[in-house]
């Protein structure tokens, strides 16, 4: 539910039948105005829900299996640990480096050009919308009480598991709510 997939509504696959059918029935979502880094880090890095649509999405790919299978990037935070290899000085834009990184991910993760899987991860990163990127800080920085120009958040989360939201539509309810009886 956290990830932006679409379903498909009419034979969805037998394992998930009765979870599509439930969350098209209730409107499942995921929302959350003010997540903490860490939960930035948590979501998805494959069809995350914060992706700008207007840019092509790299869900798949040969980069992309490969960054999934053999370095096991799920998460944003796994995409941000591949692409810190980038800002090394002892790494080279090449196929062919030989930083401890690189040499690390031919030998243990099996990876034939591991530069290209670190540029992919970055390029994925920029498809996401900023505000859903982690800042590094962000958390630790207060809010002024005599900053009145500020509201504090009303929806933080602490966990994934808290920015799921059912929105719930009963079928004898009326599309528009009548004006409250005066008494």
């Amino acid at each position: 539910m956290v990830q932006d997939l679409k379903v498909n509504e009419r034979d969805p696959p037998a394992l998930h039948k009765d979870l599509v059918k439930c969350v098209n029935k209730y409107g499942m979502s995921f929302e959350a105005v003010c997540p903490s880094t860490q939960i930035k880090k948590e979501m998805p890095l494959w069809y995350h829900p914060g992706a700008d649509h207007r840019k092509r999405q790299l869900n798949n790919g040969e980069k992309a299996d490969c960054m999934q299978k053999n370095h096991s990037v799920q998460t944003v935070g796994d995409g941000l640990n591949l692409t810190r290899r980038l800002d090394d000085p002892e790494h080279e834009n090449l196929d062919s480096c030989e930083c401890n990184d690189c040499e690390e991910d031919r030998t243990v993760y099996d990876c034939e050009n591991p530069h290209s899987c670190a540029a992919a991860a970055a390029s994925r990163l920029r498809q996401i919308l900023p505000e859903w990127l982690p800042t590094p800080g962000a958390d630790e920085t207060p809010v002024p009480e005599d900053d009145t120009d500020r509201l504090p958040p009303t929806k933080s989360i602490s966990s994934l598991a808290q920015g799921l939201r059912m929105m719930t539509k009963r079928a004898d309810e009326p599309k528009v709510r009548p004006d409250p009886v005066v008494r």
